[in-house]
């Protein structure tokens, strides 16, 4: 299977569980600087609040098309109040695990669509999920109902080594397919995962050294992760060069169309999106990767914390014919 369609991925259902983040933006110009010290003043002309890091990418899921349960943790605060009503907008099945950690914000600030500074609100503190049998029933239960797992650990807690550890052999057993974007370099705790999606960054803090974004070095740093650790294939996001999917035996590279980059924010939460709805309905890994690349170039050319839309994946791809 390799045309995509509008209503391809209608009737999937995917799990998402990960580190929740709110992506607060804030919008401003500035015509001078603070008497206080040398920074500028900026005059906030708009705010915008969008679901960040495993949010982000159920809503990139939903927006695609299928249904998308979503798992993580929030505090008892705004922040997480936010995240609860945006999940209802987009349409996402939020179950949340309510934590008297403070709900992760990232504020980012512009002056004229040009970044300035972030603000980040976190406790990296981990959840005590295990001990808490309930909400992990609840967990394997959502398992056994979606057809995908998509682990989406931005390390801020939620995902300790030993809650996925349990958490990928439960999936796997009920013969599960498992998609890890992960910002932890001992990759361990993954055993047996179908796919772990490294960018090159990434990938050099795994192995420990710095790897080239060409080809020829991603293929030898994969060769040591695979003889380190027990996963299965890798997948490798490589800026403006594409991605490349490598298994044990075997690699191919996609290269992607240059376009103006906007915003990075999310980029890869919309390509561990796409991918996994692909390859849970069996399109072929070159055109997964192909799609994929598209979609990452898509969501860098847009503002924000952007989930894309199925018209723009399908303009994208006819215009590169």
């Amino acid at each position: 299977m390799n045309n995509l369609d509008k209503k391809q991925f209608n009737g999937l259902n995917i799990l998402v569980l990960g580190d929740i983040i709110l992506d607060h933006f804030i919008f401003g110009t500035s015509n001078r600087i603070s008497p206080e010290a040398p920074v500028p003043i900026v005059e906030v002309k708009s705010e915008d609040y969008m679901l960040g890091g495993a949010a982000n990418v159920a809503n990139n899921i939903s927006e695609l098309g299928a249904n998308c349960t979503l798992i993580g943790s929030i505090g008892h605060d705004l922040s997480g109040e936010r995240i609860q009503s945006l999940s209802e907008e987009k349409k996402i099945n939020f179950l949340p695990f309510l934590s008297n950690k403070k709900t992760t914000t990232k504020s980012r600030v512009f002056i004229d669509h040009h970044q300035i500074s972030r603000l980040d609100y976190e406790d990296k503190s981990e959840v005590e999920l295990l001990k808490n049998k309930k909400f992990m029933d609840l967990i394997k239960q959502h398992i056994i109902k979606n057809d995908s797992l998509v682990i989406s650990d931005y390390c801020k807690g939620f995902i300790s080594e030993i809650f996925v550890t349990k958490i990928i052999e439960f999936a796997k057993s009920n013969n599960k397919t498992v998609f890890v974007d992960t910002k932890k370099t001992n990759l361990d705790c993954f055993l047996n995962s179908d796919y772990v999606t490294p960018n090159v960054a990434e990938l050099s803090k795994i192995v420990k050294y710095d790897v080239k974004n060409s080809q020829t070095a991603i293929k030898e740093a994969c060769e040591i992760i695979f003889s380190k650790f027990q996963i299965q294939n890798l997948v490798i996001t490589r800026s403006n060069k594409g991605a490349g999917l490598l298994s044990r035996n075997s690699s191919i590279f996609f290269k992607n169309k240059a376009i103006k980059v906007f915003d990075v924010t999310g980029a890869g939460d919309s390509f561990i999106s796409i991918f996994s709805l692909l390859k849970t309905i069996n399109f072929s890994d070159k055109m997964s990767l192909k799609i994929s690349t598209a979609v990452g170039s898509i969501a860098v050319s847009k503002p924000g914390t952007y989930a894309v839309k199925m018209d723009e994946i399908i303009k994208f791809i006819s215009d590169e014919k």
